[in-house]
């Protein structure tokens, strides 16, 4: 059990800023991602803001930006604290929330408070305690963060419903990516995914931009496709070490600590060769039955449960069978795509050599939209993202969904595309009665009408930076 005492120490080691009035560089990334300007306005409301996303994502350091922007904006350092429930001591002590509460109250001067509170999801009962002092109105803005968006959903769906609103990061995209290295086209484009004409020519205005800017791009695009979008890579200089460190610490942190803390996992040897299965068939259709079979685990309401774990930790999202039938979604094969393509190279020994294996690439690169697709369109309770397979084994790769509205995207990273290539395309576009389709290409950028469809061929590396 922790003394008053101990407790304060704690605390005051947590948040140098009350006594230096400034948060120390080395807290947190200067960067600034677009998620940055998404939060600001969050920190104005009374509503609990609950940031969720994968582990290394950025949660974090979201946290410290905000300090910093608060301190800036003359709030006074001594209302706002950081305290990080990533620690087995205090996660043993009863009521750690209310204690943690009640001595930043003693230590903090008069006003309304900001409190921060990291990967609070461990806490057992999390949501309860801060229901108290909310519904009692105290004047304290809280702002949590959790890389199980399950377990936090969980939690807040009966104590904090109606008084809680969540902001989900994820890791950085390709446009992120480019920002960082200070790469920007400064494209003034509004992309509607539904209006391809407009698009196209609005990108046509910007050609010569454009066509400037190619080079950079690509090569930006093939370090991308190696290191994918986690912000901790940005440490490394060797892909080794870092495709290492994925394995053994990003992903041993995720399956023996956040998923064993959060459920009651009885062979954790096969929750990690299910994983490295999941690597080797990214992209593709699976049943229950063949994960079976390859794993010899006997019972697929394990596989079931296991993948559920894996969601849960955001490590993996599912991809359903198109169809406006919401059971025919449902029965259908699924696909799974990874939060981060280069989760995929790590756990299967792929670096360098796959920029030159034209399959390969083809696939990785399929893996890298689809993660992206999920992050800009997909969500854990919304099924926006699909793809599409008739009964003669044509397939669209992804079908995005808005409501009422849908466009298929097909992914053709290769210098020729025929007819042939979009075959699945066309047959989905008839079926489905509709006129307009995305190939995401290699470098060939178009606008066509053919056969009576509309098509854009674009350029991989001018789709992830619009979309």
């Amino acid at each position: 059990m922790f003394s008053q005492e101990e407790l304060e120490k704690a605390i005051i080691h947590q948040n140098p800023w009350l006594m230096s009035e400034k948060v120390p560089g080395k807290f947190f990334a200067g960067f600034k991602r677009q998620v940055f300007f998404e939060f600001l306005p969050k920190l104005k409301n009374s509503f609990i803001t609950a940031i969720i996303g994968p582990r290394r994502s950025g949660k974090t350091n979201l946290m410290f930006q905000a300090i910093d922007y608060l301190i800036k904006q003359g709030k006074n350092p001594k209302n706002i604290f950081f305290f990080s429930f990533d620690n087995p001591s205090f996660l043993k002590e009863e009521k750690i929330i209310p204690k943690v509460i009640q001595t930043i109250q003693t230590l903090a001067s008069k006003g309304k408070l900001y409190l921060f509170f990291d990967e609070i999801q461990y806490v057992k009962d999390w949501s309860s305690w801060l229901k108290i002092p909310y519904d009692q109105k105290e004047n304290i803005k809280f702002t949590v963060s959790g890389s199980s968006s399950f377990a936090l959903y969980k939690d807040t769906s009966e104590s904090l419903v109606g008084r809680i609103d969540f902001l989900r990061i994820n890791n950085f995209s390709f446009k992120d990516f480019a920002e960082y290295y200070k790469a920007d086209l400064n494209l003034s484009i509004d992309f509607n995914i539904f209006d391809l004409e407009k698009t196209y020519k609005a990108l046509e205005k910007n050609k010569i931009k454009l066509n400037l800017n190619q080079n950079k791009f690509i090569k930006l695009l093939m370090s991308y496709i190696l290191w994918g979008g986690n912000p901790s890579q940005f440490k490394f200089k060797n892909l080794n070490q870092w495709q290492i460190w994925l394995k053994e610490e990003y992903i041993g942190l995720t399956l023996y600590r956040d998923i064993l803390k959060l459920f009651e996992v009885r062979d954790t040897k096969a929750l990690e060769e299910l994983l490295y299965f999941l690597a080797s068939i990214s992209g593709q259709r699976f049943s229950f039955s063949k994960i079976t079979h390859n794993l010899n685990i006997p019972r697929q309401e394990t596989i079931k449960q296991y993948l559920g774990y894996l969601e849960s930790s955001t490590l993996i999202h599912p991809v359903y069978f198109f169809s406006r039938a919401i059971n025919t979604q449902l029965r259908k094969e699924k696909k799974i795509y990874f939060n981060d393509h280069a989760l995929i190279l790590a756990l299967l020994d792929r670096q360098n050599d796959i920029l030159t294996d034209s399959s390969a690439l083809g696939l990785i690169v399929e893996a890298l939209l689809g993660s992206h697709l999920w992050n800009k369109f997909g969500s854990v309770f919304s099924k926006n993202i699909f793809y599409w397979k008739n009964k003669q084994g044509y397939e669209v790769d992804f079908v995005i969904k808005k409501g009422l509205k849908f466009l298929p995207i097909e992914v053709k990273y290769k210098s020729n595309i025929n007819k042939q290539d979009l075959k699945g395309l066309f047959l989905f576009l008839a079926k489905t009665k509709s006129d307009q389709a995305v190939v995401v290409t290699k470098n060939r950028f178009e606008y066509s009408k053919q056969d009576n469809f509309k098509l854009l061929y674009i350029p991989l590396w001018i789709f992830l930076l619009l979309c």
